[in-house]
């Protein structure tokens, strides 16, 4: 495995999915932004060679539901969310994100972030994310 960036560490998710995709890795940098990150392998290139844009998305709905939960909004499910592609990422490039809520309500969360590599901007998005109700979450995901 290559180094990783100053301060990632290994993401702690329990979503079979987001473990699917693979390593993921996680930080809050000096700032106090939650950020996640992998490293492109070749099992995420498309037939171009390059990051395919499904991993792209994925990645991006990652990093937008963990800064919702960094916020202290837990659980949450995504409504919509829309991307905007600026350029591609390769295989073995680490490819980053971050975000911020932008706005809250008692049911929906509103969060808009970027995934880069290094100062690449490679997407932008926006999220809206429902709340979901002690009734509705998975056992064990909602205190109280």
């Amino acid at each position: 495995m290559t180094e990783l960036p100053t301060g990632y560490l290994p993401a702690n998710t329990n979503s079979p999915f987001g473990r699917f995709v693979g390593d993921l890795y996680e930080k809050v940098d000096a700032e106090g932004r939650a950020w996640r990150g992998l490293r492109v392998e070749e099992k995420h290139a498309n037939l171009a060679g390059i990051g395919h844009g499904g991993l792209m998305m994925t990645l991006a709905d990652l990093v937008l539901s963990q800064v919702i939960r960094h916020a202290g909004f837990a659980p949450t499910v995504t409504v919509r969310m829309t991307t905007d592609f600026l350029g591609p990422a390769h295989v073995g490039d680490w490819l980053e994100g971050t975000g911020q809520v932008d706005r809250a309500t008692s049911t929906l969360v509103f969060v808009s972030g970027a995934l880069q590599v290094g100062e690449r901007k490679l997407l932008t998005c926006t999220g809206l994310f429902n709340r979901i109700s002690k009734r509705h979450a998975p056992k064990g995901t909602v205190e109280g």
